[in-house]
């Protein structure tokens, strides 16, 4: 089981990050993005899920494991 997490935070320059991180018996950090403008856009917040999704897909399928 792999569980996906995004967490919305603003730095110290009050520019909006969104950190991606998937839990799959210990929690691995994924990457952080800079939404820009479309922080609370739930397109593009599917889009990032979809594509983080897609690329675990091919690490299961590659059989490519992390230690």
């Amino acid at each position: 089981n792999v569980t996906i997490q995004l967490d919305g935070w603003s730095d110290v320059n009050r520019a909006s990050l969104i950190n991606v991180a998937a839990f799959a018996g210990r929690p691995i950090f994924w990457k952080s993005v800079n939404p820009g403008i479309q922080r609370h856009d739930a397109d593009f917040i599917a889009r990032t899920i979809l594509d983080v999704i897609d690329i675990i897909i091919i690490i299961i399928m590659a059989g490519i494991g992390y230690n």
